[in-house]
């Protein structure tokens, strides 16, 4: 693991967009992170709209630029569902993405989950890595028809003190 600059998590606001925008370079990217109901083509107006939802964070550096997103959603009955996880290209591949969701996990528990859920594509490699290496465990597999990002997969994470 290479030493990470620190970050601090707040709630993405619109303007955070602009920063965003750029680490995903085509639809199929944007998919990858948003799923298939992402706008096509992708642009920084439908991103801002998006991030005035209270479900957005982001982690910023010292200069208050995004470096990561997350998009967590209660749904109920003690389960968080995580979607929108990013990493801005420039700090891939540091060992963040891990903590990062560790972190994730830790915010939802406390917040009074039992369960974080999620969805990846199989063709997302390197995310099922981490995800399996923290213990999520798939639940479901969907069904890939009409979806540009391919089949995915539906996983649990049991949250523990």
């Amino acid at each position: 693991m290479t030493d990470t600059p620190f970050l601090e998590r707040r709630k993405a606001r619109a303007s955070d967009a602009v920063f965003i925008f750029p680490w995903f370079e085509t639809h199929l990217n944007a998919v990858m992170w948003a799923g298939p109901k992402v706008a096509d083509p992708l642009t920084v107006g439908w991103l801002a709209a998006e991030f005035k939802s209270e479900a957005h964070w982001v982690w910023v550096d010292e200069d208050d630029t995004p470096q990561a997103m997350f998009k967590l959603i209660d749904k109920g009955h003690g389960c968080a569902h995580l979607t929108r996880f990013a990493v801005a290209p420039s700090m891939r591949g540091k060992g963040l993405a891990a903590g990062l969701m560790q972190e994730i996990a830790d915010e939802a528990y406390e917040a009074g989950a039992d369960s974080l859920t999620l969805n990846v594509y199989d063709s997302n490699a390197h995310a099922r890595r981490i995800y399996d290496r923290l213990g999520f465990k798939i639940v479901e597999e969907n069904d890939s028809t009409g979806d540009p990002g391919g089949p995915s997969v539906h996983m649990r994470l049991e949250l523990e003190e």
